[in-house]
């Protein structure tokens, strides 16, 4: 068992039970007495993360990107929509724009180009024939860096998750720029993926691969069964993720991706794409076989179908109405004329915590303090995803639509 396995193990012994010939991890020098210098050696790893206030104001917190504004390099991201919506035709587009060497994806500019590892866990025949459609539009395939895996890897299994990582680097060689999951529910292995328990495990396996390949990670995922504005699954997953992307069909030949989360930027970014039949070849009963490939409309935009507010979160919005009138300052009184241009911020903004006391106390007012946390964060990325409100750090203001 190399190191990998032991840290993955070792996360937490409920998740993964080792077999009983594993070797048993080493009690730390302080357990065991210090009797070779250990102490010290453990003292100076803790020490190395530990950083003072010079490091920590010259410590950056800005993505490198791999698709600028887009996706970032070594980061969880989510994928999620409907079947039918075009979740992998909308991945692998973007995928193969950084394997295949383009200079822009969708108008924005492709920033690192490298290896894509494409975990096809439920349908390689049709992720093959999907790849086909657009290297006959593109060209690009065949010199690029695309390579795709055809079987589920059980992302819950330290084991499988150290054993493709090594192969990965020992057989590719090259910088590992991205892998994709598709789909993360193909890849779960064994255990239940709504419960939080089990997800961490998933979750986990994500990191390990992002820390040792230094890439990426899309998982695509289905949505929710009661909530399908969110991804299948346990909450934690959402938690987790760096960066989230719903995917929906808008009409008969149109796709909308939409960011509703990107860890430490704004979010709400989306685009809008036109699907393209393609003829690919004729079956053996002379009928052509099709696949699409994705143009992108930078004067697209998605239509209105929304239903209305439900009643928590019509609360939570008369909430915020009313606390960013009472508290709310105007945005040059906290961030700067930078920010406000690139972010499209007019008038005030309002801290998300007076938001959520405020909630807490009217429309949340009654339930348990956990019941509300997560009644709020469910508010919070239904308002966002609406467009009703925008999030900036700390901050919450009015989407100007």
């Amino acid at each position: 068992m190399d190191e990998l396995d032991r840290r993955l193990s070792k996360t937490d012994p409920e998740w993964y039970s080792l077999p009983e010939d594993a070797p048993v991890p080493k009690m730390s020098a302080v357990e065991q007495g210090d009797t070779d210098g250990s102490v010290e050696q453990e003292r100076n790893l803790v020490l190395a993360h530990l950083h003072s206030p010079l490091d920590v104001l010259a410590r950056t917190a800005r993505y490198e990107w791999l698709i600028k504004n887009w996706l970032p390099k070594s980061r969880h991201i989510t994928w999620f929509g409907e079947t039918g919506a075009s979740k992998t035709f909308t991945v692998l587009d973007a995928a193969l724009a950084i394997a295949g060497g383009s200079t822009t994806w969708c108008g924005r500019l492709v920033k690192t180009h490298g290896v894509v590892v494409f975990i096809a866990g439920e349908d390689p025949d049709g992720v093959a024939l999907r790849v086909q459609a657009y290297d006959k539009v593109h060209g690009t395939v065949a010199d690029s860096l695309f390579y795709l895996f055809d079987e589920p890897l059980p992302l819950t299994s330290p084991i499988h998750v150290s054993s493709f990582c090594n192969a990965i680097k020992s057989e590719l060689g090259a910088a590992v720029e991205l892998v994709v999951i598709d789909t993360a529910d193909a890849c779960f292995g064994n255990l239940d993926d709504s419960q939080n328990r089990d997800m961490r495990a998933y979750n986990a396996g994500v990191r390990a691969i992002i820390d040792e390949l230094g890439c990426a990670v899309i998982s695509v995922m289905h949505p929710g069964h009661a909530n399908t504005q969110r991804e299948r699954g346990a909450s934690n997953l959402k938690a987790s993720a760096d960066v989230r992307y719903e995917v929906k069909a808008q009409g008969d030949d149109e796709v909308v991706i939409s960011n509703v989360k990107m860890k430490n930027q704004a979010h709400g970014a989306q685009l809008v794409l036109k699907r393209q039949i393609v003829e690919m070849e004729l079956d053996e009963d002379g009928d052509a076989i099709t696949s699409c490939v994705l143009t992108h409309k930078p004067d697209g935009v998605a239509k209105a179908q929304q239903k209305p507010l439900s009643g928590q979160y019509a609360g939570l919005l008369r909430d915020f109405s009313a606390v960013l009138q009472t508290e709310g300052v105007d945005a040059t009184q906290v961030f700067s004329t930078d920010e406000i241009h690139v972010e499209g911020i007019k008038g005030k903004v309002v801290q998300i915590e007076q938001w959520r006391d405020y909630a807490y106390d009217h429309s949340l007012t009654g339930k348990e303090q956990g019941t509300k946390r997560k009644a709020f964060g469910r508010g919070q990325d239904a308002l966002t995803t609406r467009k009703e409100i925008k999030i900036f750090r700390d901050y919450a203001y009015r989407d100007q639509k």
